[in-house]
């Protein structure tokens, strides 16, 4: 690079007339001129400039017409001086022509070396070097792709990357360890307390990419970033660095101190950010869309309803209430996405009937029905349950796909023995139901929460028709808005299902559950909810033998105290004749608040770790919200029930404690991928977009870098696949609080 050489400009009068003699204090020095190059290319072109640096300000009123130029050796160019980016610069910007510069050597010393002559408007020609100034490339976009796996993802992932694209051609002067980035030390992240581009296990580092102007950010180990697109600068209600802000980022590189791993391709001191970019998604990215066209009929969306996947992709809904006025409905309707895809208006088909009563908060099981294999045409869908708005309902409806794409329903005469709402249910064999726990509702007669579990085994008649052989009741644990997943068999032939979590009755105030697995003909068996408590209280239900259920004893965990979550299977493989088990179970999202009283500083409200001393002693311990988002994987060992153990995941955030706990979501599995989470609401009712994916190969939770179009609580979701292309669809559902935009019945969200 040129050394530039100043020269003073003494006695100027900047207006007026010059007096006699000079004040030397309002002399004003060239520091130094540099041509900017904004192209970049080394060539001088119109609209390009060079910057004047002065050793002072100019005085009030100075007159920028009065500045005059010339180069030497001359060229054939017009110019114009503006004022520049601060009080001790001049810009001289290039008007017309392409004047040859040349900025090799010193002017003066080399014959060739340009120099350029300033007057300030006194006569006096001031001369100094003309100099190219140093290229600095600018940061202009971070692009997000997904390269990992091949396939992709949608998820935000190690091994994915964001092309860091600059305003010029750029390379990498860095190499092996050097190639490696640190935050805050090599890059800035506007929600330094949220985001990360790796966990430290393996980190994230820069690679040379294809585009001239570009290089690669490659992330690391368990990143976490919000990718949302390129935000208006001057969107004054965004706020780019609360944690549920899109990400952005900057090199940690200015003027005085350029990041020196990526510099100008022909060479450099190193790179800037003039302001954080935003992280965009790539071009032709699949999107969340909203099915138009796709509606509910009336009552139109719906909230506490069931859908159940039926064969060739369709899915069955059943019952709910209005979104707008919380009535029950009586509808069950088949979703068909390939005769949508069709005709928007055969989203939906009507089944041959109406439920025997309008119903909300049910539950919805398919069994396998004659041929004892699941997936196939002669599948059934057993309702159970729910309410009517007013009292709680014994039903047990049976659900039969037919071959034209409609559904019979048949009301049996036979229902449950106790009237329940948010229950649990499950398949526990072929043809075999168990359902557990719930709250009954009578405004002529007593209620509260459900303390039995009722065992359904059904058989067909000449018809292929169900109907009840068996049917028996035992106690439980008084409890509503829990789970209960079947596990695989025991070495000795035991099955097991695990019931976990809910709102009941206060675990730590028994010394042991009553009577727990012993048949009770006690239809008046309730536990009042005025001091129920939030529960962890896992339960080992003996499925053919309930009086060998046992409470599973082990070390307390308070993300395990939780309502309104889910425990699924981590399928690794799925036999035609059993339902959905795994060794593995998956319990995620609820919340830890208590249903009624929210977090009042009682701690009788929540279930409590025995083995803590007397909390007159010591300041009680309570639960946390974010520690209902945590993930808990139980993971059963067949062969010693004993070594069972539940295991509390990474959260995928670097900060879980700013991780609030939702409810109302909808879980999907996936059977390639794991499980997907979708939507909910917060604890003020606010619904969220986001999707969250358990990885079942990996073990691990990430987020999806795609969010829903809208807001969506309280809706259902399943999976449907064309060729290579698997996608979650939502039905129904509510936005949730604030939301004032387009919502749609149906929105498909693409997974891969």
């Amino acid at each position: 690079m040129c050394t530039p050489r100043t020269l003073s400009i003494a006695c100027l009068l900047l207006a007026g007339a010059v007096p006699p003699g000079c004040d030397s204090s309002r002399d004003v020095r060239v520091v130094s001129a540099e041509f900017r190059d904004e192209t970049p290319d080394g060539a001088a072109l119109q609209r390009e400039s060079f910057r004047l640096s002065l050793s002072r300000p100019l005085p009030p009123g100075f007159l920028l017409s009065n500045v005059k130029v010339q180069v030497s050796p001359p060229v054939q160019w017009t110019y114009e001086v503006l004022p520049g980016a601060n009080p001790h610069e001049l810009l001289v910007r290039i008007s017309t022509g392409r004047p040859a510069f040349r900025f090799q050597g010193v002017h003066g010393v080399d014959a060739d070396a340009s120099g350029i002559g300033i007057d300030l408007g006194n006569g006096v020609l001031a001369w100094t070097d003309l100099s190219i100034a140093v290229s600095l490339p600018v940061l202009e976009r971070a692009i997000w792709e997904d390269r990992y796996p091949p396939e992709g993802n949608f998820a935000v992932d190690q091994g994915d990357v964001i092309r860091l694209v600059f305003d010029r051609p750029v390379k990498l002067t860095a190499e092996g360890e050097d190639l490696r980035i640190l935050v805050p030390q090599d890059i800035l992240l506007t929600k330094q307390n949220s985001d990360r581009l790796d966990n430290g296990e393996f980190p994230a580092h820069l690679e040379p990419s294809s585009g001239e102007r570009e290089v690669l950010l490659v992330l690391g180990s368990r990143p976490f970033l919000s990718v949302a697109g390129e935000l208006p600068q001057a969107a004054k209600d965004i706020e780019r660095f609360d944690a549920s802000a899109p990400s952005g980022l900057a090199l940690n590189g200015t003027e005085l101190l350029p990041f020196p791993k990526i510099v100008d391709a022909r060479g450099g001191p190193g790179s800037i950010s003039i302001r954080e970019v935003d992280v965009e998604f790539p071009p032709g990215f699949r999107f969340a869309e909203p099915r138009a066209g796709q509606e509910l009929p009336p009552p139109s969306s719906r909230t506490f309803h069931t859908l159940t996947p039926i064969a060739s992709g369709r899915a069955i809904v059943a019952g709910g209430a209005a979104a707008d006025t919380h009535a029950p409905t009586d509808q069950v309707l088949v979703y068909d996405p390939l005769a949508a895809e069709e005709d928007p208006s055969r989203a939906f088909l009507a089944a041959s009937r109406p439920l025997p009563h309008p119903t909300q908060s049910h539950t919805a099981t398919m069994l396998a029905g004659p041929d004892e294999a699941f997936g196939t045409f002669d599948d059934f869908v057993v309702l159970a349950g729910g309410t009517d708005g007013a009292r709680s309902l014994d039903d047990i409806t049976i659900l039969l796909p037919r071959e034209d794409g409609r559904v019979d329903v048949e009301p049996l005469a036979q229902g449950l023995r106790v009237a329940r709402a948010e229950h649990a249910a499950t398949a526990v064999g072929p043809n075999e139901l168990l359902v557990d726990g719930g709250r009954k509702s009578d405004p002529n007669g007593p209620g509260g929460l459900v303390q039995c579990a009722e065992l359904i085994v059904f058989e067909h008649t000449d018809l292929g028709r169900p109907r009840i052989a068996h049917h028996r009741v035992f106690r439980t644990l008084a409890r509503s808005l829990h789970t209960l997943t079947l596990l695989p068999p025991t070495s000795s032939g035991e099955v097991y299902a695990l019931a976990v979590g809910g709102f009941g009755a206060a675990r730590h105030q028994l010394s042991s559950i009553p009577d727990l697995g012993k048949d009770t003909d006690d239809k008046n068996a309730f536990c009042s909810t005025d001091k129920a408590a939030v529960l962890a209280a896992p339960l080992l239900l003996n499925v053919s033998r309930p009086e060998r259920s046992f409470e599973l004893r082990m070390e307390f965990l308070y993300p395990l105290v939780r309502w309104g979550h889910v425990a699924l299977p981590i399928e690794t493989e799925r036999p035609a004749d059993a339902p959905p088990r795994s060794n593995v179970v998956l319990i995620a999202g609820g919340a830890v608040r208590h249903p009624l009283r929210g977090l009042e500083k009682n701690r009788d409200l929540w279930e409590r770790n025995e083995r803590e001393k007397d909390r007159f002693e010591l300041p009680p311990r309570y639960p946390q919200e974010h520690e209902a988002a945590a993930v808990v994987l139980f993971r059963f060992d067949p062969t010693s029930i004993a070594d069972s153990r539940f295991e509390v995941l990474p959260h995928a955030t670097p900060d879980p404690g700013r991780t609030p706990d939702r409810v109302y979501f909808a879980a999907t599995p996936v059977w390639d991928r794991g499980i997907v989470l979708s939507g909910g609401e917060l604890r003020d009712g606010a619904g969220l977009t986001s999707l969250e994916l358990y990885i079942a190969d990996e073990q691990r939770v990430c987020e999806l870098a795609a969010p829903l179009a809208a807001p969506r609580t309280r809706h259902q979701a399943y999976a449907v696949r064309r060729g290579d292309r698997t996608s979650i669809v939502l039905i129904g559902g509510i936005p949730g609080a604030g939301h004032t935009g387009a919502f749609r019945a149906v929105e498909e969200a693409p997974i891969r």
